[in-house]
């Protein structure tokens, strides 16, 4: 059985997909410091988009904004789901250590947690505060070795948090 507040979550996030989809490509821009945080990460990373988004409309944003170009691959919808995705990425052989996925949903976190790998969240409503603290923090501690533990597990506090308090009735 699936719990109330996720049930209203998905309701949510299907919602929030088909408005988007309507939306203008300019007035679907991306949070300030993405494409300064992907252009720093680019630098020490391989950037690989998972989205749940329909593919063209991936393609379409992401060249839209020039933020492909800091990217080595982009899945979307029909490439299978997330886990599934990030499990062909460790099948060839990226050390889950060395894997961060940065998500903004309960879904891109349990992807990351069935795969053993690291999560970096954006939290809802403090989108440009996480890009920046990304950028200036939390990646230089990941690619140093020191982002899992209590940090990591405070962030992801935070964004649940904030789901669950968004979506109570």
């Amino acid at each position: 059985m699936i719990p109330p507040i996720l049930k209203k979550v998905l309701h949510w996030s299907q919602k929030s997909s088909e408005l988007i989809l309507t939306m203008p490509i300019s007035e679907r821009c991306p949070f300030t410091g993405v494409e300064e945080t992907l252009s720093y990460a680019s630098e020490f990373c391989d950037i690989v988009v998972v989205s749940s988004e329909n593919p063209d409309a991936l393609s379409e944003e992401w060249e839209h904004y020039g933020l492909s170009y800091y990217t080595s691959l982009m899945l979307s919808q029909n490439a299978g789901s997330k886990e599934y995705c990030i499990g062909q990425f460790l099948d060839m052989g990226y050390d889950r250590d060395k894997v961060l996925m940065i998500g903004d949903g309960l879904d891109d976190l349990e992807a990351a947690e069935n795969q053993g790998i690291l999560f970096y969240p954006i939290t809802i409503r403090r989108e440009t505060e996480c890009w920046d603290r990304l950028q200036n923090f939390a990646l230089d501690n990941f690619l140093d070795g020191n982002y899992a533990g209590d940090y990591a597990e405070k962030l992801i506090y935070e964004m649940q948090s904030a789901l669950s308090s968004d979506y109570e009735t």
